[in-house]
């Protein structure tokens, strides 16, 4: 004669057909569909992070140079337009255009990348990105590292700053 066992709680029947008592903290434990699709779903954010920082963004306005090309050191990069020329007696403005303005101009005089000037001034091409849209101000160090990328002359190199440093 089988023997009755009364348990308190949860009861489970195994595989087997024997019943067993489930403890109140095993009882609550998500199911193995949602840990999987938990898992999966990270996985994904994982990739889809990697392909973004690996893939380029396609938001260049120049084509990237050759990478042996290099301007020696001793010769001033090539005289451009001026950086922003303001109105007959007037100051320069001090907007976030003028300097988003400046520092374009200054990129392409030099004929770099905007990745490749990220890459050598130490930011993240989202952050460069947002500089010349002009959605952020960049701080000094950021301007000061992108005018030693762009091989400025002192005079525009100063202009950029006095720009930077008027908006704050």
């Amino acid at each position: 004669m089988a023997r009755r066992v009364r348990v308190r709680g949860h009861v489970r029947r195994l595989g087997s057909g024997r019943l067993v008592a489930v403890r109140e903290h095993v009882r609550n434990l998500p199911t193995r569909t949602l840990v999987t699709a938990t898992g999966i779903a990270a996985v994904l954010a994982v990739v889809l992070v990697a392909l973004a920082i690996l893939l380029p963004s396609g938001d260049e306005s120049t084509p990237a140079a050759p990478a042996a090309t290099t301007v020696p050191a001793t010769d001033p990069p090539p005289e451009a337009e001026p950086l922003v020329e303001p109105p007959a007696g007037e100051a320069l403005p001090a907007t976030r255009a003028a300097l988003t303005r400046a520092l374009r101009q200054a990129r392409l005089a030099a004929g770099v990348t905007r990745t490749d000037a990220a890459r050598r001034a130490g930011l993240a091409t989202t952050r460069m990105a947002t500089i010349e849209a002009g959605r952020v101000t960049p701080t000094a160090k950021e301007v000061d590292a992108l005018c030693e990328v762009y091989r400025l002359t002192p005079e525009r190199r100063n202009d950029v700053m006095e720009i930077q440093w008027t908006i704050g």
